[in-house]
């Protein structure tokens, strides 16, 4: 039997589960059907999330396996790969025979959806700062008012409790809306 050399290219679809709500599911049928149209020598597959969230669906292309940078950020990961002709620009940034000009390009998404996108990808990042200026604030109290530290550092305790709540229940239903559209697909 022939031994046959891997793909010398391969696309790494970003399955988190920010991604999954960007739609990463769609980028991997897009390469999919990109591969059979084109008959091209990929290999595709799917990763857990390796950031950045928010700006998915990401796709981490490699060729011969050193990554290919995105022109237009430098970085390693390909971000908002969410119509043909973003799929079809990784194909071919990677040296696979596809004309990415030949693809349409999804339409702009309102304001709204791009603004909810951006807070849904920065919200842990949000939860880091507001964690950090409760601490610097007890702390504070505790260095300049030792007086009423106790009283104001309780207020602050609470708050940043509910707020962990209220960021890990967000956390649960964005596990299982991703679950479900898993099962649905």
């Amino acid at each position: 039997a022939a031994v046959t050399a891997p793909p010398s290219a391969e696309v790494l679809v970003r399955t988190g589960r920010d991604c999954l709500d960007d739609g990463s599911l769609n980028a991997l049928k897009r390469f999919k059907r990109l591969k059979a149209s084109c008959d091209l020598d990929l290999k595709i597959g799917a990763r857990p999330c390796m950031g950045p969230c928010g700006r998915g669906p990401n796709v981490d292309a490699r060729l011969n396996g050193k990554p290919i940078n995105s022109p237009g950020t430098g970085v390693r990961f390909w971000t908002n790969c969410e119509d043909d002709r973003a799929c079809a620009t990784v194909l071919e940034a990677a040296g696979l025979p596809v004309q990415a000009d030949s693809y349409a390009a999804a339409p702009p998404k309102p304001l709204v959806e791009r603004g909810a996108k951006f807070v849904r990808g920065y919200w842990k990042q949000i939860n880091n700062a507001l964690f950090a200026f409760g601490l610097v604030g007890v702390d504070y109290l505790y260095q300049e008012q030792p007086d009423v530290a106790d009283e104001y550092s309780r207020y602050i305790v609470a708050f940043g409790v509910a707020w962990q709540l209220c960021i890990r229940a967000a956390q649960g239903r964005m596990y299982v809306r991703g679950a479900s559209r898993r099962r649905a697909g």
